[in-house]
């Protein structure tokens, strides 16, 4: 770019909003500085190991050891795990900062797009004011700012989905079909936005068969490409795809004919749905296992019976998206995580959703609304109050120290409890089996999945360990009788770690 273009764009109208996107962009990368490393569930249930296997092999070798989890996509985790390998912690949340960042300059360009037809008569100043608030309220959610320089892929997988919105402004079905297939294929939660998509293309054009034709194609692709490899993994091994959830469908002998949908939070019915956002205003926090306060779906449920009031269906393109996605989520979901992609669209549903405002106060309205969100936001973490010092580069990031008398390598660990503890394993010796006789999914009596794994306990000519965060129980003697195991008269080890000390017992068969 020469001297004169770079001139001319700091003097355009444009210049104020690149500042703001690169503010806010950094912004994200303090955000993600200042909240410390990532210690949260997930990472420790499976982000971290899956991501460990996926890159470095050995993933069929254990049991379910992260549960339900076991099955998910490993691909965005074996990223994720990639830069904690070769990077210093704070070089690792920076960057993922960074890519999560992306979503900022895309939201700020389908911000520029839909003002261009909801608000052709407005002048620069109020227009600028208006991209603004879209930018802002967008960049500062609970759930958003919560997830920033975290392994979580939510933020992530949302960067295609806006790439989609755009493209389908600009008439690019493959292109927009393309990249919501690459969002569902990375993380199928991303495919609640599947059929706001569809609403969306028939509110922006007027739908043809080659046009669905087109869209399909670029969905079927992509999918393919990043989800198609664990699909057929996933299939060959157990006769369902998707395995475990939706099981009810294909019916797979591993596990019981179950959905496997966590649905701790799904709405129960139309008035749960309706009230959901109400209830975040009470500080219910809905949707999350900690409390968090954030009021943007509640302003946006006041606002939008007003909606379509002297409106086109064109200009209620994104708030049919809204409504559409959220619908899909709060049915199937109800988890505040996985709409971080709303959250990052509210600011621009907002200011759309306030064309109800007369023009001469609409402007003040919306600033004071942005205020008001900011000020009032409660962000959630998922990592307590995780300091930089106590993670480490690469393998040491949990500072996992395991004895040396459990590093043998013909030893199979039982896990004996549903806590998040399979980003121990890749700090054992690479032989060892892990086995969980305790986690979120419970095989049915009489499954493969639960006579595989008592074959696999009863073949195992090695040494046996419990591992789990306390000691035994009675509970977990009981369980463990039922494979013909019990304690050995010998002391327990304790394998530190930054978030938790595990306790491995030593076991003999019962004769």
């Amino acid at each position: 770019m020469s001297v004169d273009k770079i001139d001319r764009f700091i003097h355009s109208s444009e210049f104020p909003h690149a500042l703001l996107v690169g503010t806010l962009m950094l912004f994200f990368i303090a955000t993600a500085i200042a909240a410390g490393p990532d210690f949260s569930w997930d990472l420790q249930n499976y982000h971290f190991y899956a991501g460990t296997k996926f890159l470095h092999g050995g993933y069929d070798q254990n049991l379910f050891p992260s549960q339900i989890q076991s099955w998910f996509n490993p691909v965005l985790d074996g990223f994720t795990v990639f830069l904690m390998e070769n990077m210093p912690p704070l070089l690792v949340a920076a960057t993922l900062a960074l890519l999560q960042s992306l979503n900022l300059p895309l939201l700020a360009i389908l911000t520029k797009q839909i003002c261009a037809v909801s608000f052709p008569d407005m002048s620069g100043t109020q227009i600028h004011i208006i991209r603004a608030a879209s930018l802002i309220i967008g960049a500062t959610g609970s759930m958003t700012l919560s997830e920033i320089g975290a392994s979580n892929g939510d933020l992530l997988v949302f960067i295609p989905i806006l790439c989609g919105l755009i493209a389908l402004n600009k008439q690019h079905f493959i292109l927009s079909g393309f990249t919501l297939g690459l969002a569902a294929g990375l993380k199928l939660t991303a495919a609640i936005y599947a059929p706001a998509f569809v609403v969306y293309l028939l509110c922006q054009n007027r739908p043809t068969i080659r046009i669905f034709i087109f869209f399909a194609i670029g969905i079927l692709t992509s999918f393919l490409l990043t989800d198609g490899f664990w699909l057929w993994k996933l299939a060959s091994e157990t006769g369902n795809p998707f395995f475990p959830a939706f099981n009810h469908l294909f019916h797979s002998p591993w596990i019981g004919d179950t959905t496997t949908l966590d649905d701790r939070f799904q709405a129960r019915s139309f008035i749960d749905a309706l009230t959901f956002p109400f209830r975040i205003a009470l500080h219910q926090h809905p949707g999350a296992e900690i409390p968090y306060y954030d009021l943007r779906l509640v302003a946006i449920a006041i606002l939008i019976p007003f909606a379509f009031f002297k409106s086109t269906r064109q200009k209620n393109a994104l708030i049919l998206f809204f409504i559409i996605s959220y619908a899909t989520w709060i049915a199937l979901f109800g988890i505040m995580r996985y709409i971080i992609g709303l959250e990052i669209l509210s600011g621009l549903a907002l200011i759309l959703l306030c064309r109800i405002i007369p023009a001469r106060h609409r402007i003040i309205v919306i600033a004071c609304l942005t205020f008001l969100l900011c000020l009032t936001n409660r962000t959630p973490s998922w990592s307590g109050n995780a300091q930089w010092i106590q993670a480490e580069q690469g393998n040491n990031w949990f500072n996992v120290q395991v004895p040396p008398e459990l590093q043998a390598q013909d030893a199979m660990f039982l896990m004996l409890s549903d806590a998040p503890m399979a980003y121990v394993i890749p700090f054992f010796n690479p032989h060892a089996i892990f086995v969980r006789l305790q986690s979120n999914i419970d095989p049915q009596p009489g499954t493969l999945l639960d006579t595989r794994r008592t074959e696999t306990i009863a073949a195992h000519n090695g040494t046996f360990w419990t591992i789990a965060p306390t000691l035994p129980t009675e509970t977990h003697l009981q369980l463990l009788a039922t494979h013909h195991l019990h304690l050995r008269a010998q002391p327990c080890l304790a394998i530190p770690t930054v978030t938790a000390v595990f306790a491995a017992c030593p076991l003999d068969r019962t004769e």
